[in-house]
């Protein structure tokens, strides 16, 4: 019970420093986001990070990939809708997107 609350604290933790980071991000920036999972994590791991992203104002996926994928790429615009540029895979994640000045 103690290792699983550590981790639960620190998942929060997390989740709130990624909430607070993009909402400071300005509207209309580009970003760029990738992960790739520890040999062994669980994708689900990943679920409160991308949707505290998501709450901070970023169009990012806000679920977790499907089992065994370990790479995830996405790009898009702050505050333009759901981000379609998207990958996920079980060893290499791929998202690109033309940004005009």
């Amino acid at each position: 019970p103690g290792a699983e609350a550590a981790a639960a604290a620190l998942t929060s933790s997390a989740a709130a420093a990624a909430t607070a980071w993009a909402a400071a991000v300005p509207e209309g920036a580009t970003v760029l986001l990738a992960a790739v999972l520890a040999k062994g994590s669980p994708p689900s791991a990943l679920a409160p990070l991308l949707a505290a992203l998501a709450e901070g104002g970023l169009g990012c996926p806000t679920g977790p990939p499907p089992p065994g994928y370990m790479a995830l790429a996405a790009v898009g615009r702050k505050g333009v809708g759901k981000w379609t540029q998207t990958h996920a895979a079980a060893d290499i994640a791929l998202a690109t997107v033309v940004v005009r000045s």
